[in-house]
C-alpha cells in the first residue's frame, strides 16, 4: 500500500503532524516501536499507582497544547504558583502573593532572597507577560544565570529558589540553559499553572492520537532503515510513501541521516514512593536548596490530582539530580537520609514503588528557537524531521515542530 506521509515515532511531535496531515485529507501511517504512543511522555500504572517516567507537569499557557488538547477532558489539576523550600531543616513557603493573597505576609517575609529580589521577580513576572512569546525568543541568548544577574536579582535568590525550581526544569542547576527558555517558561508559569491531569501525563498523547483513526497508528513496528521513498520495519517489510517523516530524538534515526545533528541530552533520576499518610499538606512542589543535594525537588502527587494513587494511599515523587548511578537501594537510603531532617520519621514509612533512571529525559539548551525555516525541517529529498531538539525542549516546542513540518511538507 502507498501512503502520502509515513512517520517513524508516535511521541507528541509525530502526532501533532499526522494530525495536521490527517485533516489535510493526507493518507498517513505511523509507525511506532513500542507498544503505546507518547514518546517521552508516558506513564506507567504500578500496584493502582500512577507514575509518570519522570516527574514532569503541563504549564496550561502553553500555546500549542492549548490549540490542540481538551482541558476539560484531561481534568486538569494544579500545583500551588511557588514553592516550598527546603533549607537546613527548615520549610519556607514561597508562594505568588497574588494567586495566593493568604500567603502575602509568609512570602514577603521568606527568607529566599532580599526585598529587592522579590521586587525584581515581580517586575519580571509583569515584563514576560507583556511580551510576545516571539520577541521572547528574538532577544540575545546568554545563559539563564548571566540574565539573572543582568536583571539583578542576588546570589542568594539564584541559591535558594532559581538553582533548584528551574534546574529541574531545565536539568541542569548550573543554569546555563539559554536565557530566552528561562523567560519563555517563567512567562508560561507567571500565566498559568503546573498541573497534572487525571490519568497520569499519558492522557496528553493519548487524547492526541484519539483524534486520528486507528488504523492511522501501528504499534510495535521498528523501522530499520530508510531508502528514498521506502520504510523498512523489523521483519523486512516495505512500506512505500510519497514523503516520510523520521520524528524521534535526535539521537535515533535522525542522527542517522544527519550525523552533525545535535544530540546533546540531559537526564534525571526519578524515585516513587507510596504511603499512608501524606508527608504534606498543599499542592507545593518542594525544592531542595543546598549547593551539593542529591534530591532537587520533591512532590506529593496526590496533594495534586487524587487520581495517582488508590483510594487513601498516597504518591511520593522524588527527582534526584542527574541521572545516579549507584544502585536502587543505595539511592533509596540517600533520599530518606536527605529527606529525614524535613519529613522526620515518616519517611521510613516511604514505600518504594519504582526507581526511573532516563539518560535522555531533555534535549541540551544552550540553543533554542520558536521559528524554523521549512528547509531545516528537511533532511533530504523527501524525507522530513520534526522533534523538541529542533525548536526547544517542551511540550509546546515537541508539538510547534510537528504542526511546523506538517505544514512544509503539504507546501512541498
Amino acid at each position: 500500500m502507498y501512503y502520502d506521509v509515513l512517520i517513524v515515532g508516535a511521541g507528541v511531535a509525530g502526532l501533532t503532524a499526522a494530525l495536521e496531515l490527517h485533516r489535510a485529507g493526507k493518507k498517513v501511517l505511523i509507525l511506532e516501536a513500542t507498544d503505546r504512543v507518547g514518546g517521552r511522555i508516558a506513564t506507567d500504572e504500578v500496584d493502582g499507582y500512577l507514575l509518570d517516567r519522570g516527574f514532569q507537569v503541563l504549564l496550561s499557557a502553553y500555546p500549542e497544547t492549548q490549540r490542540y488538547l481538551n482541558y476539560s477532558k484531561l481534568n486538569l489539576q494544579h500545583f500551588g504558583a511557588g514553592a516550598l523550600l527546603m533549607n537546613k531543616g527548615n520549610k519556607d513557603l514561597f508562594a505568588d502573593p497574588l494567586r495566593h493573597p493568604s500567603h502575602v505576609f509568609s512570602s514577603m517575609l521568606s527568607s529566599v532572597g532580599s526585598l529587592q529580589d522579590k521586587l525584581k521577580l515581580f517586575w519580571l513576572k509583569q515584563e514576560v507577560k507583556s511580551t510576545p512569546i516571539d520577541d521572547l525568543f528574538k532577544t540575545p541568548e546568554q545563559s539563564t544565570y548571566d540574565k539573572l544577574k543582568e536583571i539583578g536579582f542576588s546570589e542568594k535568590i539564584i541559591r535558594n529558589f532559581f538553582r533548584p525550581f528551574f534546574g529541574g526544569i531545565f536539568l541542569e542547576r548550573e543554569l546555563y540553559t539559554s536565557s530566552r527558555m528561562f523567560m519563555f517558561v517563567f512567562k508560561m508559569f507567571s500565566e498559568s499553572w503546573a498541573s497534572l491531569p487525571a490519568g497520569g501525563m499519558q492522557a496528553i498523547p493519548f487524547q492526541l492520537a484519539a483524534q486520528l483513526p486507528p488504523e492511522t497508528i501501528r504499534l510495535n513496528h521498528r523501522v530499520k532503515f530508510i531508502d528514498n521513498n521506502v520504510v523498512t520495519i523489523s521483519g523486512g517489510e516495505e512500506l512505500n510513501a510519497h514523503k516520510i517523516l523520521v520524528a524521534t530524538e535526535a539521537c535515533g534515526l535522525v542522527q542517522d541521516y544527519l550525523p552533525q545533528i545535535k544530540t546533546a541530552c540531559l537526564g534525571t533520576t526519578n524515585i516513587y514512593f507510596w504511603s499512608d499518610k501524606s508527608p504534606m499538606r498543599g499542592a507545593w512542589i518542594m525544592l531542595n536548596t543546598e549547593p551539593k543535594a542529591f534530591v532537587n525537588n520533591v512532590a506529593v502527587l496526590t496533594e495534586v490530582n487524587r487520581s495517582y494513587a488508590p483510594r487513601g494511599k498516597h504518591l511520593i515523587s522524588v527527582s534526584c539530580n542527574g541521572v545516579v548511578e549507584e544502585n536502587t537501594q543505595a539511592a533509596i537510603k540517600r533520599v530518606k537520609q536527605e529527606l529525614h531532617p524535613y519529613f522526620g520519621e515518616k519517611v521510613q514509612h516511604w514505600h518504594h514503588l519504582k526507581t526511573y533512571k532516563i539518560r535522555y529525559a531533555l534535549p541540551e539548551q544552550m540553543h533554542v528557537q520558536h521559528q524554523i525555516a521549512a528547509s531545516s525541517l528537511r533532511i533530504k529529498n523527501d524525507i522530513f524531521m520534526c522533534g523538541d531538539f529542533l525548536l526547544n525542549g517542551s511540550i509546546n516546542g515537541a508539538i510547534r515542530s510537528g504542526a511546523l513540518v506538517a505544514d512544509a511538507i503539504l507546501k512541498h
